[in-house]
């Protein structure tokens, strides 16, 4: 008996036994790839193909907006597909600090594509949803000013 340790149990620390041909046995998955077995004792692909489906930052990241620290780190695997192995990532992400302007706003987003042109697809939203959240936002803070002064001088 192996170990099969798939991305949610290696988030939680447990490992969970499967049967194997000798070696552990990890699911690999992401941008829709569904979970293939890799066998470290040799399979579809070895560690070192692995380790290039992989785009991560080297550490986490800390922000401050107003008085809230956070930390955010980003991971992405791109699947595999037998049929395609080079297919490009469909997974997008977008972090942008002081959102519209606001020291104290950020924008976080994934995407996550599908489908033939799912990469070209996850980075049309990632480049498009930000200006138009930002749109809607300042749209909106206007609406709610001008709502107040119509309120404050009929007062």
């Amino acid at each position: 008996m192996g170990h099969c340790l798939s991305s949610n149990a290696r988030n939680h620390g447990a490992r969970h036994k499967t049967a194997s041909r000798g070696g552990d046995i990890r699911l690999l998955g992401g941008g829709g790839g569904g979970g293939v077995p890799y066998y470290g004792g040799g399979g579809p692909m070895s560690g070192s193909n692995t380790k290039n489906r992989v785009e991560s930052i080297q550490e986490t990241k800390t922000a401050t907006f107003g008085g809230l620290q956070v930390r955010y780190a980003y991971l992405s695997q791109r699947g595999y597909y037998p049929d395609d192995p080079e297919k490009a990532n469909q997974d997008a992400y977008c972090v942008q600090h002081d959102f519209g302007d606001q020291p104290t706003d950020a924008f976080f987003a994934v995407f996550d594509g599908h489908g033939k042109d799912g990469d070209k697809c996850a980075q049309f939203a990632r480049d498009q949803l930000p200006l138009l959240a930002e749109k809607f936002v300042a749209r909106t803070k206007t609406r709610e000013e001008k709502l107040l002064q119509v309120r404050n001088s009929s007062s």
